[in-house]
């Protein structure tokens, strides 16, 4: 689908541009891992739309070099997951970007570090803000699910580092943990707008630190994030890959929070699940408040569709609305993309948007949802999620070892298989290293004693992997 030939277009784009590039960049993420997006991916930069054509730049011919040989498909599925029909794109490589992402500063003052507005003078990282204009809290629907998860984060935007700081928002892919994190920049700004405010992921974090430290730059980096006056961090556990951005984020926290500066996380996972982080890290992201988004019910589903249609602009009845969030239920992300593909279509075609036009139109978006809703559940399944979420590996779970490390997810598999799979306790000791049926009813009894005492922490698990599977 990758085009050749060079075309002339605006660089302007509309808020509906940018939340449909914003879901093509995490599909693409999700589809070929945070590894692989985080070393070329995460490079892509939109830069013009016209034509049908979506020009897409990166900053080296290796990058656009691996993208199309090694992740052409990937790309090209999800393009057309997010993109109209009609369109196609192009990489092309921006030879401008090759040059350093790290500009020379030099260090502010004593009579001026107090200053924000002096601050940002002298410090242009500052200047820079990376919030998609669509994320706003006015633009948020707000139901039971994360009704909980909105009210704190208007809490930190209206009273920084006074209320729930740091704030710790986490749930699952599509739910609205970036909306509510960049809400939360957009509205400082609206209220300070000489604040200092900065935006940046895990991964985007992890490669500017590797790279000033490549470059001698290390204190160029140090001033682009400890002189601000609000640090919001998404996907906060892909830290957990690098010791090294690990250290210096822990060393950027504790030097904004003892200067009584605001900060906000969010995570797919809670804090005491992310794997592979260092302890004083983990203490720091459950000291301040810790907030869960749920999958949104029927009614939010239905209230945000109708909301974005009427900023789009299109008349749809309560049958077509009805029939996207019946078929798309999980995901926030998706139900948007569905809208928004909808909304494509009817300004380039004239084609009668029916019930029955919406489910070949939106097949990418509901296909997911179909399979799971269908798909028998194995014991295989689940103890393959099982293993991945304690970071354990599956032959120990089948192993003879008691160890709590292991007996406890031992019991929750266990559980989770006698609760999703039709197996017998027979069948599912078998499954776990050949063990007796009478070990298997004593796992699963444990954890319902638990889960009924109201153990949150087991109750989390099992939600997560749940969830996962």
């Amino acid at each position: 689908m990758a085009l050749s030939e060079e075309d002339n277009s605006t660089k302007t784009f509309t808020d509906s541009d940018l939340a449909i590039w914003q879901s093509f960049m995490d599909s693409f993420r999700e589809k070929i891992g945070t590894r692989q997006f985080q070393t070329f991916g995460s490079f892509m930069e939109l830069a013009e739309i016209a034509n049908q054509t979506v020009i897409i730049e990166v900053p080296r011919d290796i990058t656009r070099s691996w993208l199309i040989e090694k992740h052409g498909d990937s790309l090209d599925s999800c393009f057309k997951e997010n993109f109209p029909e009609q369109y196609n794109y192009k990489i092309k490589v921006n030879t401008k970007a090759q040059t350093k992402q790290f500009e020379e500063v030099k260090e502010p003052s004593a009579s001026v570090k107090n200053n924000t507005q002096s601050v940002k003078k002298v410090f242009p990282f500052a200047k820079k803000r990376e919030l998609n204009p669509a994320y706003t809290f006015e633009n948020f629907m707000v139901g039971t699910s994360n009704n909980f998860a909105y009210s704190a984060a208007r809490a930190v935007a209206e009273k920084p580092a006074q209320s729930y700081n740091p704030l710790f928002i986490y749930g699952d892919v599509g739910l609205g943990k970036t909306h509510l994190l960049q809400a939360i920049g957009h509205r400082v700004s609206d209220l300070w707008p000489q604040a200092s405010i900065r935006y940046v992921s895990a991964e985007k974090f992890t490669n500017q630190i590797i790279q000033a430290i490549q470059e001698g730059k290390r204190k160029d980096f140090k001033y682009r994030y400890r002189n601000t006056d609000l640090l919001l961090v998404d996907d906060i556990q892909f830290f957990a890959q690098t010791k090294q951005s690990q250290q210096e984020f822990f060393h950027t926290f504790n030097e904004l929070y003892e200067n009584g500066k605001a900060i906000a996380f969010c995570s797919d996972r809670p804090p005491h699940e992310i794997p592979s982080i260092t302890e004083r890290l983990r203490n720091r992201f459950e000291m301040g408040f810790i907030v869960d988004v749920q999958p949104p019910d029927y009614e939010t589903r239905m209230a945000i569709l109708q909301k974005k249609a009427i900023q789009a602009g299109i008349t749809l009845s309560d049958d077509i609305l009805k029939t996207i969030a019946e078929n798309i239920t999980d995901n926030v992300r998706a139900l948007e993309g569905s809208l928004n593909q909808l909304t494509i279509m009817s300004s380039f075609s004239n084609e009668e948007i029916t019930p029955r036009t919406i489910k070949a139109r939106l097949a990418n978006f509901m296909q997911t949802d179909r399979r799971l809703k269908t798909e028998v559940i194995s014991l295989d399944r689940v103890q393959k999620t099982v293993a991945e979420h304690f970071n354990i590996s599956i032959s120990d779970l089948k192993s003879k070892r008691r160890t709590k490390a292991i007996a406890y997810p031992r019991q929750i598999a266990m559980y989770l298989s006698r609760e999703l799979t039709d197996c017998s306790f027979a069948d599912i000791g078998e499954a776990f290293g050949g063990r007796d049926h009478s070990t298997v009813i004593h796992g699963t009894n444990k954890i319902d004693a638990q889960l009924a005492e109201e153990d949150i922490k087991t109750r989390t698990h099992i939600e997560r992997i749940k969830s996962l599977i």
